[in-house]
């Protein structure tokens, strides 16, 4: 641990009471800040901490504070132990709180009434003031800045910001909502404001956090000479006070560095990508339906525990798997796979936005035919068959319980079949009376049928979704239900899957129907299916490798 350097008797000592494990303890104290930033100052460096620009507390308590101080790991902070600064456009302490919002956020009230910064609002500038000794030359600083806008309002022109600017804030906001500071050197590679539109900008280095995305961990330098100076950290919302941001920020410390190796703006910290591979299933090898995956993982201080992997075939990606790591490996159950070749590439994520990964290729061989169940023949229009095939498998007659599919049996339409953690052989007549059959999996559905001599088998999505957001600012509530809800299927006949915005028909193939909050998606791993549009009452034909969504 590096030895503590005292602040400036210009600032009040003090002494933190926070409980022993406490992640982030909100304060309005600059003095607290500075200290928690400024352990690599040089003794006696610092001269000043304010805000000069803070929203003020509520008429009440709580005091739910803009601005905090980490004490605990969190998305690769602190960069220099023990303490670290957050600064926000709401609520400092959602910052460590579960990822399960789609809007986290506090509207502090705060509106600019300066001219040229018009449509700022919650507004954080903290000062520190400090002289440059003889001999010091660059002025660094590390960050990471996090956001609950990321994904929805990339490219829109009322994004959150953060900015760092030397000895002076006379950063501006023009009519078309770009902010100008030419004081700022925390911008990113391409010149960019630091918001959701920087370089490099995704989930990454958000995790363990509420917020969903973020900038890799950055190291912002620049030049400066010996005497007084100050730096002005600042964030704010635009146009709204809804969605909250967040900056990280930790070591402001000076160094000897000069021309080419202090360049104004920022780097990323950590540029080396985890060592993820994979040893199983072995290059090249014949593998079962449903094959359990492994390799080796990336185990340096910033690497993160989730493995990502993916099955694809072609140029398409059939499945996709979580992994955790456990020690230096990592391991996941795949399948079920039809028939033929693929490849599976693991990835592997630091805290910095750095993605390694490794690949092998497979080969999954054509089973034999399913032997036919021994019961009666299905019924159009009043009875299905349905066999189990792996995992757990429910069904629930109509006016009857939820039992579990222990074997083939008969069941009337109007039954509803959960293969939400299992897979189910489904029969059914076709045209002429034929009997049809295909998988379905991952799904709730309720089977149906129509009658003629071309009868249509449908099954239609039933599980409970949360409700979608009504607008900025308002979270979908998902306590008790899940966002999304889905149902693969794989086989050959006169079947349909329906969402909440369209169905899907199909006479033999691959495909997948999902319903969110963003519509209804239907991708196809192999043949083709007809996609029905509610909404826009239109047909659409999606071939393999293409996928349609429906809002």
């Amino acid at each position: 641990m590096r030895p503590a350097v005292a602040v400036s008797s210009a600032l009040a000592t003090l002494v933190l009471a926070a409980p022993a494990q406490a992640t982030i303890t909100p304060t309005r104290d600059a003095s607290a800040v500075a200290q928690a930033i400024t352990e690599q100052m040089p003794q006696d460096s610092v001269t000043e901490a304010r805000f000069s620009t803070i929203p003020p507390p509520p008429d009440g308590p709580p005091d739910t504070n803009p601005v905090g101080i980490g004490d605990a790991a969190l998305t690769g902070f602190p960069t220099s132990a023990p303490q670290y600064a957050i600064l926000s456009t709401g609520n400092a302490t959602f910052a460590d709180q579960p990822n399960d919002s789609i809007a986290t956020g506090q509207d502090n009230g705060a509106i600019s009434e300066e001219p040229t910064r018009q449509g700022v609002q919650d507004l954080v500038t903290m000062q520190i003031g400090f002289t440059v000794p003889q001999g010091m030359s660059c002025l660094r600083l590390d960050f990471r800045f996090l956001s609950e806008e990321f994904d929805e309002f990339v490219g829109a022109q009322f994004n959150d910001a953060f900015l760092a600017e030397l000895d002076q804030s006379t950063f501006t906001v023009a009519d078309d909502r770009s902010v100008n500071a030419a004081n700022n050197f925390a911008f990113d590679p391409s010149g960019n404001v630091i918001s959701v539109n920087t370089v490099r900008f995704g989930t990454v280095g958000a995790a363990g956090s509420t917020y969903d995305g973020a900038t890799p961990r950055f190291l912002a330098s620049t030049p400066v000479t010996p005497g007084p100076h100050s730096v002005h950290l600042s964030i704010f919302d635009q146009q709204d006070g809804d969605y909250d941001s967040a900056a990280f920020v930790d070591a402001l410390r000076l160094d000897a560095a000069s021309g080419a190796a202090c360049q104004r703006g920022t780097t990323t910290i950590d540029q080396q990508a985890p060592a993820v591979t994979v040893t199983s299933p072995a290059s090249g090898s014949t593998v079962s339906a449903s094959p359990t995956f492994s390799g080796a993982a990336g185990t340096a201080p910033e690497d993160l525990d989730a493995i990502t992997v993916q099955i694809v075939s072609g140029s398409q990606t059939v499945q996709q798997l979580s992994a955790t790591r456990s020690g230096t490996s990592w391991s996941v159950q795949g399948g079920p796979l039809a028939p033929g070749t693929y490849t599976v590439q693991a990835q592997q994520a630091d805290a910095s936005g750095n993605v390694g990964s490794g690949t092998s290729s497979f080969t999954v061989p054509a089973p034999p035919p399913p032997p036919p169940p021994v019961l009666p023949p299905p019924v159009t229009a009043k009875a299905v068959n349905v066999q189990p095939v792996k995992g757990k498998v429910t069904v629930r007659v109509p006016g009857g319980n939820t039992v579990p599919l222990e074997e083939a049996k008969q069941i009337p339409t109007g039954s509803v079949v959960d293969t939400r953690e299992g897979t189910v052989r489904l029969f059914s007549t076709g045209a002429g009376g034929k009997v049809q059959n295909a998988l379905f999996f991952e799904g709730l559905f309720k089977v149906t049928q129509t009658r003629g001599s071309r009868p249509m088998t449908i099954l239609k999505l039933t599980e409970k979704l949360a409700r979608c957001k009504a607008g900025k600012g308002r979270k979908a509530r998902t306590s008790a239900r899940r966002r999304k809800r889905r149902l693969w299927g794989d086989g050959s006949g006169s079947f349909r899957t329906s969402g909440r915005r369209s169905a899907a028909t199909v006479s033999g193939t691959k495909w997948l129907v999902e319903d969110s909050c963003a519509g209804t998606l239907t991708r196809v791993a192999r043949g083709k299916v007809k996609v029905r549009d509610f909404k826009r009452r239109k047909t659409v034909t999606v071939r393999a490798g293409h996928s349609y969504r429906a809002r």
